[in-house]
């Protein structure tokens, strides 16, 4: 079966989001079955979905939404569903720029206690708290 529809907050679609398989409580299974939202409209497709099977979609600044795919519906081989999501409003308590680099280098991993940072050529990726941000 087929899953489609669009990502969304109230107001508007969300492109780039994330939307893949889960287990009941969001987390990816192994292996990752998944895409992200179509940049321009917001709009996403995922196949071989099955009625057991969860659906969570994330995007940096709001809550995850996991959905039983039997609960979205059931109009045969293809179910339209939008996910809205709701903003979180965590906050960071501050951050400390650790490194600048003006020139490419070889990639680099740096971790401590609640932080991960990866960075390469075009690439950096802090994660805190379990939240990823990316500047690509």
């Amino acid at each position: 079966m087929t899953l489609t529809g669009l990502i969304k907050d109230k107001n508007e679609t969300l492109p780039g989001a994330n939307i893949f398989i889960s287990d009941a409580n969001g987390k990816a299974l192994t292996p990752l079955r998944g895409d992200s939202s179509d940049v321009v409209t917001g709009g996403y497709i995922l196949e071989d979905v099955k009625p057991e099977d969860y659906v969570t979609v994330s995007y940096v600044g709001y809550k995850k939404n996991t959905k039983k795919v039997a609960d979205l519906g059931n109009s045969g081989n293809t179910i339209r569903y939008d996910f809205i999501l709701q903003p979180d409003t965590a906050e960071l308590q501050g951050f400390e720029i650790v490194e600048y680099q003006t020139q490419p280098t070889s990639p680099t991993i740096k971790k401590d206690n609640n932080w991960l940072m990866y960075s390469g050529i075009g690439l950096l990726a802090i994660i805190v708290g379990g939240i990823t941000y990316k500047a690509l």
